[in-house]
């Protein structure tokens, strides 16, 4: 019980210190910093990467190679960072 509030109470400040963060650094900062997010739920989530990788093997097939799928999929993870 005691670990739910711990970790709630954490998130909470976290995210409020980030916007803080968001407001007074400048644009530049804030889209290096989203990409930096971005990137880092590629190399994280693997459930989400793996469906985004999928996905394009879907989409593409053997149009584009392997390597362009995993820059096409960071380069989508890293853009929603940055949204």
């Amino acid at each position: 019980m005691y670990e739910n509030w711990f970790v709630n109470t954490a998130s909470t400040f976290l995210l409020r210190v980030f916007g803080v963060l968001c407001r007074v650094l400048p644009r530049r900062a804030n889209l290096a910093a989203g990409r930096a997010i971005g990137l880092a739920g590629y190399f994280f989530s693997g459930n989400r990467r793996r469906i985004a990788l999928d996905n394009l093997d879907r989409s593409f097939g053997d149009d584009i190679t392997g390597s362009m799928k995993i820059r096409y999929a960071k380069g989508s993870f890293t853009n929603f960072g940055m949204g």
